[in-house]
Parts: C-alpha cells; structure tokens; sequence
C-alpha cells in the first residue's frame, strides 16, 4: 500500500508519518489490512526531523498545480485506471492547507491552496481505483450558531474564510463518496496542542501558554483567560486520524455524511496555564500575562468550543484524559 500525507513536513505530518512507520498496516478501501510499503510526505518548502526508512519518500511541490497532484498519486488516466491501480491501494491523508490567520490576510491564497487543491487530489483519485481520503476539517467550519455544545450536525454558518474552505471540502468529500469516486473520511479537528513553534493560526495561544512558559520565557497572550476552546493533545489526534482510516466500510453505511467531530477537551487558557503550574515548579516557568486583542477574540468565538463527538466516540475514537 502507498499512504500519501500531504502537508507532510508540518508538525501533525510528521507525528503521522512516524507513528504509520512504527505501526506498518493500514486497512484499504477493500476492508483489507495491508502493509505499508511506501509513505510518501508532499508539501512546500524544506522537509526538516523526517525519520530515515527506506520507505518514506519526500516530495516537494504545490498543491494548487493539477500536474503535480497527478504525479504524486500516481499517471493513471481514467481509460487506464483499472490497470494501473496499485492493488494494495492508496489512502491519502490530506492535512495541507493555508491556515485560519493567512486566510484571512490572503482569501486569495487560502481559496487556492484549501479549495482547488483538494479538488485537485479529488479528481486525481476520481480516476485512480481503491483510493481512501482522509481529511482533516476544523471546528472553524461553525461560526455562528447557539449557545451550547457544537454536534455533528451543528449547521456551519463560518465567520472566516478558512472555516468557509474547510465546510466547502466537506461538502465536496461527500459528494464524491455519494457518487463512488472515492472513500472519503472527514475529521472535524478541535485545535492540536501544544505545537513547537509558533504558527498563523488564530488559536495560536493555546499552545503558547504551554510551549513558552516551559522553555523559560514570559508571554503575552492575546486572548482572555477565561474564554473556552477545544483542544485536544498531538498524541491522540494521530492516533484517531488512523482509526479513522482503519473503519470499515460498513462503519459509514447509515449515512452519506463522511464527517465527524473529534474528540476534545474544552478548556481555557488559565486552566492550562494552572495544569501546568501543577506539574512543574513555578520557579522553572515563564510567567503569562494577558493583553485580549478584541477583533481576535470575537473571531475565535466562532471557532470550536466544545465539539461533541458523539459519532466518533461511538465509532472508537478517544479524548485526552
């Protein structure tokens, strides 16, 4: 089998790569667990921390060039298709995308790169046989909406571009599983904590209250303290991305709806702050101060705050403790 990442050389790529090493199968559309024969990470820029194996393969192109979609995935045309399939299959994990802080600087870039790219690897596999798509949409995706937990079926109305791309993909995944071009598996994911550098996203601080403080440094955070969000730990998110991919057929045979909510924890940024004072001596933390900037607070108000999985639990899919 050949699992492709995209966004590979990003921090979730790379915690995927190495855990799919270590673990060796993965089941294709075919309901069969198969070996891993090649891993291939595609993304822009310099891959840095990949692991040496002589089944990891490194790609570097641009995801909003159809030609270099079609050459990742393999030259299968659609006249040819069933002859050239690998038959051990393919499932691609496509994480690329322009995050929520440069969609909303660049609606341009972020359509292109988070809309026309996965239409792009979409229609690669439209003519490819056996393909699974596991994509990973965001909590963005819901913006404006009631008070209270936010379900499976929560209606998205997003308040930011990148919520808006990601809701188009979902959209367009289901589609294209409803008309059998593809197995696509859409994971709505809660914000990954901590990250070891600090990115574009407008959660950013989630990650900073941890990172930050543990390597000494006092930060200033520019959300308040006490405002809900849900996150959810590296360790797991991978962990459930595979069973996703590992699912049964059979598992999605009551609906067309190819999406789920991930499990999360809500929580805020003082109470991680105070976790994290519990396990290590304050003498050894950076201390945190907050400055809210309004715009970003009213902004990440629409994101998740506390996703119910309740398919994806019911399906075997965990939370951090």
């Amino acid at each position: 089998m050949k699992v492709v990442i995209t966004g590979g050389f990003g921090f979730l790529g790379l915690h995927l790569c190495k855990r799919l090493l270590a673990i060796g199968e993965l089941t294709s559309a075919d309901d069969e667990k198969k070996e891993v024969k090649q891993v291939i990470l595609f993304d822009l820029g310099e891959a840095k921390d990949v692991p040496e194996d002589p089944r990891l393969r490194i790609v570097t192109g641009d995801i909003t060039d159809a030609s270099e979609c079609e050459k990742l995935i393999d030259e299968a045309t659609a006249a040819t298709a069933v002859q050239h399939a690998d038959k051990d299959g393919m499932v691609i994990f496509h994480l690329a995308s322009v995050m929520s802080g440069d969609g909303e600087t660049d609606f341009d870039v972020c359509w292109r790169v988070n809309l026309e790219g996965t239409r792009n690897l979409l229609e690669v596999c439209r003519k490819r046989v056996g393909c699974k798509f596991i994509f990973a949409s965001s909590g963005a995706c819901f913006g404006e909406r009631p008070e209270g937990p936010e379900t499976d079926l929560t209606k998205f109305l997003p308040s930011t571009s990148y919520g808006m791309t990601k809701a188009c993909c979902e959209l367009m995944i289901n589609d294209y599983t409803r008309r059998n071009f593809l197995d696509g598996r859409v994971a709505r994911l809660p914000t990954v904590i901590p990250r070891p550098e600090r990115n574009s996203g407008l959660p950013a601080a989630f990650s900073d209250v941890l990172r930050e403080p543990l390597l000494g440094k006092d930060c200033v955070l520019n959300l308040p303290p006490d405002m809900p969000h849900a996150v959810c730990g590296y360790r797991v998110l991978v962990r459930n991305l595979l069973h996703l991919a590992d699912l049964p057929a059979a598992a999605f045979a009551d609906s067309t709806d190819r999406s789920m909510n991930l499990p999360c924890l809500s929580l805020t940024l003082q109470q991680l702050y105070e976790a994290l004072q519990s396990l290590v001596p304050s003498a050894r933390l950076g201390k945190v101060s907050y400055e809210p900037d309004v715009n970003l607070t009213a902004k990440l108000k629409t994101f998740h705050r506390n996703m119910l999985a309740t398919r994806a639990r019911s399906m075997g899919m965990v939370a951090d403790a």
